[in-house]
């Protein structure tokens, strides 16, 4: 019995072990970081009614743990914590409709990696780009 359950447990162990390196390789293509700690900071927000709590929760929560994808997009378009909170404060009914669309991309990231691994069986030399999953300023 035990050298049964002793091979079971370091199969189960080596699948596991598998399983954790090959969604690395892959998970760490797509991020998506941002649209989590965006809507923190968005419900953070809500909780205040001091602009420059809003803002500091904004730049706390989103902007000084952003990825390299949204720090590029922060840079290109110049968006600041203080544009977040003002169009948060003036577009609440927008906000509520896009963010079930935005936490749904969540449960599509093993669709992605698939995809993209995919891609890569097909052609061989496909370089698998970073995909970064951000919420900007409405003007972009």
């Amino acid at each position: 019995m035990f050298i049964v359950t002793s091979y079971f447990m370091k199969r189960q162990i080596t699948i596991i072990l598998f399983t954790i390196l090959t969604f690395k390789i892959y998970a760490s293509k797509v991020y998506t970081s941002d649209i989590t700690n965006f809507w923190i900071a968005y419900d953070s927000i809500q909780t205040t009614n001091s602009h420059s709590q809003k803002v500091k929760y904004v730049s706390d929560i989103y902007i000084k743990k952003a990825t390299n994808g949204l720090k590029d997009f922060i840079a290109a378009r110049e968006f600041s914590a203080d544009e977040w909170v003002s169009l948060i404060e003036a577009y609440p009914k927008y906000w509520k409709s896009v963010r079930p669309q935005t936490l749904s991309i969540l449960n599509d990231i093993v669709f992605l990696e698939n995809l993209a691994k995919r891609f890569k069986e097909i052609y061989p030399d496909f370089i698998e780009p970073e995909i970064y999953f951000t919420i900007g300023c409405l003007r972009s």
